[in-house]
């Protein structure tokens, strides 16, 4: 569960409350308090960007891999969506594989 972080004290530069993503604490209201359309409304006008940096170890080379993107709002996020499974376990008679055409596409996610 996420948690947004608010000051209701405007800045000198912005009449409306600043607000900031962190962690639990006593100023903080649960994510889910607040709409959709607020939580965009928030990010859309403060031009937030969801940078995402990947690190690992390829096993072969021992070599460090790093990957990085960015999202943004609202062309980059994607609302009820999920991605598909594309890893298959496999068995004694098939070993485990991925399927990469599966790898980008999105199904509906199931809401209560």
């Amino acid at each position: 569960q996420g948690w947004v972080m608010v000051n209701e004290e405007p800045s000198c530069d912005d009449e409306a409350s600043d607000a900031t993503f962190g962690e639990k604490s006593p100023k903080a209201m649960p994510l889910a308090a607040l709409s959709r359309d607020e939580i965009v409304d928030f990010m859309y006008a403060r031009h937030i960007e969801i940078v995402v940096l990947l690190e690992g170890i390829e096993p072969t080379t021992s070599c460090t891999l790093q990957a990085r993107h960015s999202y943004r709002l609202p062309e980059d996020v994607v609302w009820d969506k999920t991605f598909m499974d594309c890893v298959n376990l496999g068995n004694p008679e098939q070993p485990c594989g991925v399927d990469l055409s599966k790898f980008h596409t999105l199904v509906p996610l199931d809401l209560p």
